[in-house]
């Protein structure tokens, strides 16, 4: 019998309840590793973080008998702008995550998109465009998503965002610190032997529920130390922030999916790394230290000391940074992801025009780029001397479009 799929939404906590236990379950049988579509992290996001308006959409697969859930979308609806003048539907974005496109069954990713797009595409609903934001390159998903749309003959545009650091595990620690710069891998060894000649030093991994209430504070207080409790940036500064923070380690410490990293100096908390685990993937979460020992660089020797345990860790393959290129985490993470967004147009005129045009802009931005980045050679003529300034500008304005 060909199995039967149908889509159910929630807008609220209380809607999405209900599906808790079967998108639990869903996260063993994912096609990739998502820590910011897990329950844990959603669930929290939604309940502390989020003010406008979203929905939920759980693809479920009726066969033999039994329901599966087989996708979870979770989506936030804006409203017409300058920039896109119609309502689109964009792929959950978090302030800590852009992982956001659906999470989907490895055995029946095809069916699962199917359907979901079959809601999507229903002629009642007001959005005119569907974007996710923070696909990778290497994404398994990437290639079900661009079968699923071709197969329906659907126009797509994508935009490279920024680059993520990742962790790809070595042959031992060893072999990672030989990847590293000669600079980095000197400084490393360096600051370490002066710590460790200053006293006793102690690293301590934290992986389930032992101390889990204490770690979500003892992170707060030493992040809210740091400079960014000078900026008033520290997830403590804000009770929402905080009341996230300590949710999700509550809950994701109870399932043994933690991998915190404290680093101390006879005693005392010097530096930590919150990370969370998902099957085999390491996520990166927050760092912080304290500024009153910055002379040991202590955060790096903690981001280190992480990377170590990871590799003593036999079932973690490999890391997601959750950051861009610019961050610290470059140097010590060594492998990037590029990431892109996607913005898929619904069979209607209004977004295939708007498409073209977004399109074309990309093109005359990127050209205008590519020639002002190109130093003439000696004796040739600069073509943009001659190009009026009202014409620059006009072209840098259209470049800044989306």
């Amino acid at each position: 019998m060909k199995p039967d799929y149908r889509c159910v939404t929630a807008t609220s906590q209380a809607e999405i309840e209900p599906h808790l236990a079967a998108w639990q379950d869903l996260m063993s049988r994912a096609l990739e590793d998502n820590f910011y579509l897990s329950p844990v992290f959603l669930s929290a996001v939604l309940r502390h973080q989020v003010e406008s308006h979203y929905l939920v959409v759980f693809v479920y697969c009726h066969e033999s008998g039994t329901d599966r859930l087989v996708a979870v979308a979770p989506f936030s609806q804006e409203r017409p702008t300058l920039k896109i003048p119609f309502t689109v539907l964009c792929g959950f974005v978090s302030p800590h995550g852009y992982l956001s496109h659906p999470l989907v069954d490895r055995d029946d990713s095809g069916g699962a998109l199917n359907s979901l797009w079959e809601w999507l595409e229903q002629p009642t609903h007001p959005w005119q465009m569907v974007i996710f934001q923070g696909i990778s390159e290497t994404s398994p998903f990437l290639p079900q998503l661009k079968t699923m749309l071709d197969k329906r003959g659907r126009r797509y545009l994508s935009k490279r965002m920024f680059l993520r650091p990742m962790l790809e595990r070595c042959e031992n620690f060893e072999a990672y610190l030989a990847s590293l710069s000669s600079a980095r891998r000197k400084s490393y060894r360096r600051r370490w032997k002066q710590l460790a000649g200053d006293g006793a030093v102690e690293v301590a991994l934290h992986r389930n529920l032992d101390q889990a209430g204490d770690l979500a504070e003892r992170f707060l207080q030493l992040e809210q130390h740091s400079w960014k409790g000078l900026r008033g940036t520290a997830m403590a500064c804000d009770s929402e922030e905080a009341g996230f923070f300590r949710e999700i380690v509550d809950k994701s410490a109870r399932e043994g999916k933690i991998f915190f990293v404290e680093l101390k100096l006879n005693g005392k908390l010097i530096a930590m790394t919150t990370n969370f685990i998902i099957g085999h993937t390491l996520f990166a979460f927050k760092i912080a230290y304290d500024p009153d020992y910055q002379d040991y660089s202590p955060g790096i020797l903690a981001e280190v000391q992480t990377v170590r345990l990871f590799h003593e860790t036999p079932e973690l393959v490999r890391g997601e940074g959750g950051a861009t290129a610019e961050s610290y985490l470059r140097s010590y993470w060594r492998e990037l992801a590029e990431m892109h967004a996607y913005y898929i147009a619904m069979p209607r005129r209004l977004p295939h025009g708007y498409l073209s045009l977004l399109s074309s802009v990309w093109h005359v931005k990127k050209t205008f780029r590519n020639m002002t980045q190109t130093a003439p050679q000696p004796g040739s003529m600069n073509l943009f001397a001659a190009v009026p300034p009202a014409v620059n500008e006009a072209l840098l304005a259209c470049g800044q479009l989306v």
